[in-house]
């Protein structure tokens, strides 16, 4: 790692054992997926929270090469798993290699929650939308493949130029 990683708390005192668990996380995601840049993990303590009780919260911020990051900020809603610090930072650092894996993969996932009230009734559903990432030119050569002629690259959607940092881009395709 370029610069020591970061580990705050919150609402609670530094805790050494919790500070080498952090760090024990970090090591195992940093020899698994290669080079990390940096890290930084904030720990709140149960105290800070009004609406979820006496849970924890991790929130884990990795830095990686060509200015790509992973972020995993989530509040446990009523989910007493997570008064347990052990759990919460497992489960923190387990999203974090979910998100490098599928880096690693080519796939972005998005995980949705939804609320459906009925009269007085509540059901919290879940679910992952899951799609494999394709990078401009396979994604071209699909088109071509497909009977299509790529007449435009786009970095945005007002039409600007496209370039390989570029977090989106657009390809216009006609059936000749």
């Amino acid at each position: 790692m370029d610069t020591p990683a970061q580990i705050d708390f919150q609402g609670m005192d530094p805790q050494p054992a919790i500070h080498d668990a952090v760090a024990r996380h970090i090591a195992q995601l940093e020899q698994r997926f290669g080079h990390i840049t940096g890290c930084r993990v904030v720990v709140k303590g149960p105290g800070q929270h009004h609406h979820t009780g006496g849970l924890y919260e991790i929130n884990v911020h990795l830095a990686l090469p060509h200015s790509k990051d992973v972020d995993v900020a989530r509040t446990p809603q009523n989910d007493e798993r997570y008064a347990d610090i052990h759990f919460a930072l497992n489960d923190a650092f387990k999203r974090a290699r979910r998100q490098l894996q599928d880096r690693a993969r080519r796939l972005t996932i998005f995980d949705q929650e939804f609320t459906e009230r009925r009269g007085r009734q509540r059901r919290t559903r879940r679910f992952a939308l899951a799609f494999r990432t394709l990078s401009v030119p396979q994604m071209a050569r699909r088109l071509e493949k497909a009977g299509f002629a790529v007449t435009a690259l786009l970095g945005d959607y007002r039409g600007g130029p496209w370039d390989a940092r570029a977090d989106v881009w657009v390809l216009l395709a006609k059936k000749p």
